[in-house]
C-alpha cells in the first residue's frame, strides 16, 4: 500500500475535524448543566391569572416568595385580603408572612451550611467555572498528527 501526502493530510484533517467537533460538543453540554439544581428561580410568566376571581394580575413579592416556596396557584392582592381577613387571629400568627420569611431564612442558611460543606468535602471543586480539559486536547491536537506522520515515515 502507497501512503501518498494527499491521504496523509485528508487522514490528519479528519482527526483534527473529529477532535474539533468532539470539543464543541463537550463544551455545550458544560454550559447546559452549570448553574445550579435545574430548578426554575422564578414563574415563567410576569404575570399570573387569580385562583379565586379569574382575573390577570403582574407577580408581586408575595407571590414571588409563594412560588420559591413550591405553590402554583395564586391569588391577587384583594383575594388574599378577603381571605385573610376570613381566618382567625390565631391562625394568622401562626402562618403569617413573617412566619413565611423565617422559614425562607431559615432555608437559605440550611443550603449555604450545605454547599459550604460540600466545598470542604471536595477541595478540588472550589472553582467549577474553572476550564478543563484544555491541556489534553492541545495535546490530543499535536500529538495525534505528530504520531501519523512518524508512522507515514518509518512504515511506508
Amino acid at each position: 500500500m502507497e501512503f501518498s501526502p494527499e491521504l496523509f493530510a485528508a487522514v490528519v484533517a479528519a482527526v483534527a475535524f473529529a477532535a474539533g467537533l468532539w470539543f464543541v460538543r463537550a463544551r455545550r453540554r458544560q454550559t447546559r448543566t452549570r448553574g445550579g439544581s435545574g430548578r426554575a428561580r422564578g414563574p415563567a410568566n410576569l404575570r399570573f391569572t387569580c385562583a379565586n376571581c379569574t382575573k390577570q394580575f403582574t407577580h408581586s413579592r408575595r407571590t414571588l416568595l409563594a412560588y420559591e416556596q413550591g405553590a402554583r396557584q395564586f391569588f391577587c392582592s384583594a383575594c388574599h385580603t378577603r381571605w385573610r381577613g376570613s381566618q382567625s387571629v390565631i391562625q394568622n400568627r401562626t402562618h403569617g408572612p413573617g412566619e413565611m420569611l423565617a422559614r425562607r431564612d431559615a432555608q437559605q442558611a440550611k443550603q449555604t451550611q450545605l454547599a459550604e460543606a460540600a466545598k470542604r468535602v471536595q477541595p478540588g471543586a472550589a472553582n467549577p467555572d474553572a476550564k478543563r480539559g484544555c491541556l489534553g486536547l492541545a495535546a490530543l491536537l499535536v500529538a495525534a498528527p505528530a504520531v501519523l506522520g512518524w508512522a507515514a515515515l518509518h512504515y511506508f
